[in-house]
């Protein structure tokens, strides 16, 4: 057979490629990665590729950079691929299981074939801003309005001792907590409630309560 360099048809990134014989189903295609919390790690996401107009078979290599221009240690390949109608598309899926996210800007994702580049995809990475101080008066409006979140919940659970913690960010200063909860820690570290050994990292947890503080309450929900 003779051996010809494809071209690349299509680039996605997807939450989850579901493949069967008739068709493939690509679920939450994105380009863009919104994050509370930097550094922070991209978790369990699909890449496909899709080649058409080569033939033969190749050695397929996928190489990550962060926006600083350093690569990244979660590449891929080599991986064999053979091509064998010009005319119909090759797709090749790349699960990433995790990747670190160090900074927000532009990563690049790199593509060759034989070692030799054949064309590069990039996707952005954005830090939201969270607000976790609010003066009397923010969270006055705030609990004037029924249909904004002013309080919430969020729970972890001790893989040690196995103890559920239930914490709660409520704005109303004359909220009272029941034995069963604990107001949210200002610390982004502590230990388990239960057996004072186990150290929790709350940073993400707390990043995701302040960020839905003020927030419009979803429809048919109680938070």
């Amino acid at each position: 057979m003779k051996k010809s360099i494809p071209q690349i048809k299509f680039f996605l990134m997807c939450d989850k490629a579901i493949v069967n014989k008739a068709k493939h189903d690509y679920l939450g295609c994105f380009d863009t990665i919104n994050t509370l919390i930097l550094p922070s790690l991209a978790k369990g996401f699909d890449i496909i590729v899709g080649f058409v107009l080569g033939q033969g078979e190749f050695d397929f290599r996928l190489k990550m950079f962060d926006p600083q221009g350093n690569e990244l240690p979660k590449g891929m390949g080599p991986e064999k691929i053979k091509l064998k109608d010009p005319f119909e598309t090759t797709k090749v899926i790349i699960n990433v299981r995790s990747m670190q996210l160090k900074s927000s800007g532009t990563y690049w994702i790199h593509l060759f074939l034989d070692d030799k580049p054949i064309g590069k995809h990039y996707f952005t990475v954005n830090k939201l801003e969270v607000k976790s101080k609010y003066t009397k008066e923010e969270k006055a409006k705030i609990l004037a309005n029924k249909d904004l979140i002013s309080s919430i919940r969020a729970n972890i659970t001790c893989p040690k001792c196995k103890k559920e913690s239930i914490f709660e960010l409520n704005l109303d200063p004359a909220a009272s907590f029941s034995e069963d909860l604990l107001p949210l820690p200002e610390e982004d570290e502590i230990l388990c409630p239960g057996c004072r050994q186990y150290k929790f990292d709350l940073k993400d947890m707390k990043a995701n309560v302040w960020f839905n503080i003020g927030r419009p309450k979803p429809k048919g929900k109680n938070l």
